[in-house]
């Protein structure tokens, strides 16, 4: 039996992170491959669950690639900290998940 070709999509999500419409006021320090927050895309229905990180460079921008579906989407500072003293967060983004679309359709 052969099965007929199968074509899964997945596009790529791009955006920037902004913090009460302004750019993130980043503090990454000397650290290479920091990130200023962490976009996290959820379908309930489907059971996918997607994180990107958002770069610590002006724009903070990320991109995801993500199947068809519904997502909640929701954006957190990204706490670039490694056990020891004196490695600053990412951004001004307060701790903690915020919720910023609650219904992201992607066809």
């Amino acid at each position: 039996m052969t099965l007929p070709t199968l074509d899964v999509t997945a596009p790529t999500i791009r955006g920037v992170v902004r913090y009460n419409g302004a750019e993130l006021m980043l503090d990454c320090g000397v650290i290479l491959g920091a990130h200023a927050a962490r976009v996290h895309f959820v379908d309930h229905a489907q059971g996918y669950d997607r994180s990107a990180l958002a770069d610590c460079v002006t724009p903070s921008s990320f991109a995801q690639r993500l199947f068809p579906g519904t997502y909640e989407v929701s954006v957190m500072g990204y706490d670039n900290q490694i056990p020891m003293e004196g490695h600053p967060p990412g951004s001004n983004l307060p701790e903690g998940a915020i919720l910023v679309m609650p219904s992201l359709r992607l066809p």
